[in-house]
């Protein structure tokens, strides 16, 4: 019997707290273990960061979300996502937990990886971009290993 392929897009849903800003809430479905069909929602991000739906949708976590729910789709899900909805899944999901490797690489993501490539379609970021972006760095030799390192690792959690 032939399924169709879905690719899922949730909706977005304007939450106000008793405290605090109004949030975006992000809902989707998810299938667990029986096949069953489960429906999820997770708080995304501010109305002050993003005030408009649309914008809503670029927001790492929205992205990472739908990277990971479509991730079996051979649709344009992974050539249309951003690297940085990528680096937001792999904070979310596969950071290591010891304090002092997921410390380093934080800092790593949050003053040289996400800066610069945040906002490019993962078809772009291709290795010789990247070795030419980190040839510009005035860093040291070591330190420019270890973003190399953890942006192949970002890649890969992104790709498979």
């Amino acid at each position: 019997m032939f399924t169709r392929t879905r690719y899922q897009y949730g909706s977005l849903e304007i939450k106000e707290r008793k405290k605090g800003k109004e949030v975006w809430e992000f809902r989707y479905y998810e299938t667990d273990g029986r096949g069953q069909r489960q429906r999820r929602a997770a708080i995304v991000c501010t109305r002050e960061e993003y005030p408009t739906e649309s914008a809503a949708r670029k927001c790492p976590a929205v992205q990472a979300i739908l990277l990971r729910l479509n991730a079996e789709q051979p649709t344009a899900a992974s050539g249309a996502a951003e690297f940085g909805a990528v680096i937001a899944r792999y904070e979310q999901e596969e950071m290591p937990e010891r304090y002092s490797t997921k410390a380093a690489y934080q800092s790593y993501i949050k003053n040289y990886i996400r800066p610069r490539w945040a906002q490019t379609p993962m078809s772009v970021v291709k290795p010789m971009a990247v070795e030419d972006w980190l040839r510009g760095l005035e860093l040291a030799p070591k330190t420019k290993s270890h973003i190399r390192s953890l942006m192949h690792t970002i890649f890969q959690a992104g790709s498979g």
